[in-house]
């Protein structure tokens, strides 16, 4: 089972549309015409057992438990040795895809089974001559569970709208001075416009956090009216269906060193032209024209106070009357053409940002005239382009720079991949990752970068240049588009994901470990061990103290064990069942983070695009409790 993209749903629908009105202009054809044939003559006659979806008793067990299924009709498909007193079956019993080895007995409305010892939570069944008898599910317990006093997996969702769409979260990071240990917050960031506990026509509380919001450990959204804390529209103004065909989105987050008041200021970064148009800071001179928008104000880029607003400065305008006035604007005065794919944040508190763009610009306030003297009504706007392809780098700190009028932070640093010999992708940029050094390596689906040959994979220095050296040891790359990269800056290792097969040269199923330097980490073996699909996330998280690496995808299993789209392996690849024991994973993971759980234990918060998560309904995040003690 599969979900699609949320913005391809209408088209889907339109294609229906369009296909079942084939019919009406072609006619369609009678009941005799359309079947010929019966289509089920031949088939066999059916049995008549079958597996009760009543709980198995216990309905939790561990590897080596014994359990009890109700069934019925197997009296006749059960045989007694009178020799050795032992007893045979006509039947084959599943756990989860896996097969049982042991039944220990059975009766003609019970069987009772020994749980493999390698099993994750599942689906159980029964095939007899062929035919396969459903049954309930089986959860095994091991080290790692769902935290039952998560709030969104009790009674909260996300929502566009009004809409039963759930959020995705494309990134997330500890507030700053979350503690140690108790209830932690996070800060999310992703696609979505609003948020509510149930459903917004019912009157329960609900609020907008428009791509921006604060999350505790608990599940719970902290919402701009309790605790001060004030969370503010990320896309205001923008109709739901303006926010899905604009692809309206912030993907990455990152803390600057630079403080307010409050503490650290964070950088976001995505698809996005408006945040935080409410009146709080002045609408009133924002424009609305078609042909000069506020929404230019912003592009794709912005520095964040720790309450999640955006600074702003005072810039004098000429008026149309030939005076000059005073208006309030956005202290980040820089961006882009095209999406980010991901910014970041150097050792000197620069910002860098890699993406699907080719020109970096900024608004030249001194070309730009305020219409509208008493009510602050318009801004028309210039802006001034730079060719930037790809990856540019921007100051955080205002700057006093004499031909833009006034001191902005978003400055271009022009030293940066300044020249013409910097020709960015010939492609599509995935993600990005940047290391200790403040060298940033590349993914995507790209075959050259700066005019040299790569495979969907590059790494800069610290000045931009492509290190020649990574390339040599990368060799051919990866044979597939790369879809995502984690670093882990304790190792100095990155994990990278995607529809590739080979990585120089050697085979690997859409997952390896490199090293800075484009070296593949042999050490995490996991070669040739997934079936049935593609890792499509990996990331290494220390729960403390102890490494593990998060992978989820399409696969079916690890190793030769069902392991159905989720795993938790050690640093050397291999698979502990304990770990390993949730049930089916649907959909795509973004980040996962290390928490502590609703009861203060070890955990971890999955956050991403995924709808199921151990067999159950899931809204694009879990908290998982992760037990390391045993």
């Amino acid at each position: 089972m599969k979900i699609m993209n949320k913005r391809n749903r209408k088209y889907l629908f339109i294609l229906g549309v369009l296909l079942g009105g084939s019919c009406l202009i072609q006619g369609c054809k009678s009941d005799s015409e359309a079947f010929v044939d019966d289509p089920y003559a031949g088939g066999r006659e059916p049995l008549e057992v079958g597996l009760s979806m009543d709980e198995p008793s216990p309905s939790r067990a561990y590897p080596k438990d014994k359990v009890k299924f109700q069934a019925k009709g197997l009296a006749k498909y059960i045989h007694k040795d009178p020799v050795t007193n032992t007893e045979t079956y006509d039947f084959t019993f599943y756990i989860s895809d896996s097969k049982v080895e042991k039944i220990v007995e059975a009766s003609d409305t019970t069987v009772t089974v020994v749980v493999p010892d390698n099993v994750s939570s599942g689906t159980v069944y029964m095939e007899l001559n062929d035919q396969v008898f459903y049954g309930p599910k089986l959860t095994v317990l091991g080290s790692v569970s769902v935290d039952e006093g998560f709030a969104l997996l009790k009674n909260k969702r996300f929502f566009y709208n009004t809409t039963t769409w759930g959020v995705v979260c494309y990134d997330a990071m500890p507030r700053w001075n979350n503690p140690e240990t108790g209830t932690m917050q996070f800060y999310l960031v992703g696609d979505f416009t609003y948020y509510a506990v149930t459903n917004p026509f019912n009157g329960n509380e609900h609020g907008n956090f428009g791509g921006i919001g604060l999350m505790t450990s608990m599940g719970n959204m902290i919402n701009y009216k309790l605790e001060g804390y004030r969370v503010r529209y990320g896309g205001a103004f923008l109709t739901l269906s303006e926010w899905i065909e604009d692809n309206v989105r912030i993907n990455s987050l990152n803390y600057l060193q630079r403080k307010d008041e409050e503490g650290p200021m964070m950088l976001i970064s995505g698809s996005f032209s408006r945040y935080e148009t409410d009146k709080a800071i002045g609408t009133n001179y924002m424009n609305t024209n078609t042909t000069s928008t506020y929404s230019k104000l912003i592009k794709n880029i912005l520095i964040l106070r720790n309450d999640s607003r955006q600074p702003i400065v005072t810039q004098s305008l000429r008026t149309t009357s030939g005076g000059m006035q005073d208006v309030q604007v956005p202290e980040f005065n820089g961006g882009t053409n095209g999406p980010i794919a991901r910014s970041f944040v150097t050792s000197d508190d620069q910002i860098i940002a890699v993406g699907n763009f080719d020109e970096y610009s900024r608004i030249n306030y001194s070309e730009c005239v305020l219409y509208g003297k008493e009510t602050n009504q318009m801004i028309v706007e210039s802006t001034e382009g730079v060719p930037a392809p790809s990856v540019i780098k921007m100051k955080s700190t205002p700057e006093a720079v004499a031909e833009w009028g006034n001191s902005f932070s978003g400055a271009l640093d022009e030293t940066y991949r300044s020249g013409d010999s910097y020709t960015g992708t010939t492609g599509y940029v995935a993600d990005a990752c940047m290391n200790a050094e403040d060298e940033v390596i590349i993914v995507g689906e790209f075959s050259s970068f700066d005019g040299t040959s790569v495979s969907n994979i590059v790494k800069l220095d610290a000045q931009g240049n492509v290190d020649q050296d990574f390339l040599n040891a990368a060799g051919s790359g990866a044979n597939g588009r790369i879809s995502t990269i984690r670093y882990d800056k304790e190792t100095d290792r990155a994990l990278i994901t995607g529809n590739f097969t080979t990585f120089n040269g050697k085979v690997c199923q859409g997952l390896v470990m490199i090293d800075s330097d484009g070296n593949i980490d042999e050490t995490f073996d996991v070669f040739g061990k997934f079936d049935g699909g593609f890792p499509t996330y990996a990331e290494a998280v220390n729960i403390n103290g102890l490494k593990k690496v998060i992978v989820s995808g399409n696969f079916m299993k690890y190793d030769k064990i069902t392991r159905k789209g989720f795993l938790l392996l050690n640093a050397d690849g291999t698979s502990e069942q304990r770990f390993n024991v949730p049930g089916q994973f649907g959909g795509q993971l973004y980040k996962v983070l290390y928490s502590r759980t609703s009861e203060d234990n070890n955990g971890l918060l999955l956050l991403g695009d995924f709808y199921m998560f151990d067999d159950r309904r899931a809204y694009n995040s879990m908290m998982l409790e992760v037990n390391i003690e045993e």
